[in-house]
Formats: structure tokens, sequence, C-alpha cells
């Protein structure tokens, strides 16, 4: 009976400090574990990209590709997004204070429960499909509502 408890104890340890799943990136390492990026690293294909958890504040990703990708929960503080593809990105939960967003592609990108403080949203586009926090108004941000892309997969612009 001792070592029945024992065992058991022994297991409930182990899985209370074993990472849960939705905490590793795709190379099995924790958030905390992973380097920030730093520096200019604007114009780069980052679509579909994992970067959830991660401290990416003061990162230039202006004009980079980040479609898709996975940006929740991350701390971007004075970040530079201008003129990138946010395009059905997730950024819930994410830390966007004083980010610049200007001229950004925000179509279809989720951002409940993120915090957009000071944030610039001049000429960043949106669509009926975009997911903000609650009670935040982008068009009184300065950002600017686009038709939703058709059935066809046309997105109505020219």
């Amino acid at each position: 009976m001792r070592i029945v408890l024992l065992l058991s104890g022994l297991i409930a340890a182990a899985l209370a400090s074993a990472p849960a799943a939705q905490d590793l990136d795709r190379e099995g390492r924790r958030a905390a574990e992973r380097q920030p990026l730093r520096g200019r690293i604007d114009g780069r294909d980052f679509s579909g990209e994992f970067f959830g958890g991660m401290d990416l504040s003061r990162t230039n990703f202006s004009g980079a590709d980040l479609s898709s990708a996975d940006l929740s929960s991350c701390r971007l503080y004075r970040a530079r997004f201008r003129d990138t593809n946010l395009r059905n990105a997730l950024l819930a939960g994410a830390r966007l204070d004083r980010t610049d967003l200007r001229g950004a592609d925000l179509r279809g990108a989720d951002f409940r429960g993120a915090s957009i403080e000071r944030t610039q949203l001049d000429g960043a586009t949106f669509d009926t499909t975009t997911r903000w926090p609650l009670d935040f108004h982008p068009i009184r941000h300065g950002a600017r509502l686009v038709p939703a892309p058709k059935p066809d997969g046309r997105d109505g612009r020219r």
C-alpha cells in the first residue's frame, strides 16, 4: 500500500511539472526558453509561424508577412508592424501597448483579450471577420473597414 501511494505521488508530481502541450512550440520548447527576436526583421516571411508567449517588444516587423501567424499572449510593446500582412493572425491575449500598426492588413485577425493601449492604427485595414477586444473601436483609432472576402475567394480589392 505504501509503495502504491509513493508511486502515485511521484507520478502526480511529474505530471504537475510537465509543460502543457499548448505551452510548447513546434520544436518542443517552452515559451520562456525561446530566444526573443530583437532588431530589424522587417520584410521577412513569417506566415503561419508560432511565436506564442514570446517577448517581441521593440521588434520591427514592418513589411513582413505574418499571415496566419500565432502571436497569442506575446508582449509586443512598441513593436512596429507598419504595412505588415497580419491577415488571419492570432493575437489573442497579446500586449500591443504603443504598437505601430499603421497600414497593416488586419483582415481576419483575432485580437480578443488583447491589450491595445495607445496603438497607432492609421490606415490599417480590417473586415467583419476581424475580432477585437470588447469595447475597442478600431475606426476611432484610424483603422479602415474594408469589404470581407467574397465566397469565390476574391477580396474585393482591385
